[in-house]
């Protein structure tokens, strides 16, 4: 019981530490595909939504450069 109440706990922390309008986020698979981007990070961007920022990637080699994990 203490062990799952000490999970949901740990869950809800990140869940509002990534949810903070104060800190932009992204994520990226092995191959440099993006695959989650909080509204703040995509703001930043100037995007509205993570499928318009997809929709851009896949368009824009410039902007696929910045993603590529070989890079970072």
């Amino acid at each position: 019981m203490r062990e799952t109440e000490n999970t949901i706990k740990e869950e809800n922390i990140s869940s509002n530490f990534l949810a903070n309008p104060h800190f932009a986020f992204y994520r990226i698979s092995h191959t440099g595909m993006p695959v989650y981007a909080n509204l703040t990070f995509l703001r930043m961007l100037g995007f509205t939504t993570f499928d318009e920022m997809i929709d851009f990637y896949e368009r824009e080699e410039s902007f696929r450069e910045n993603f590529s994990a070989k890079k970072y």
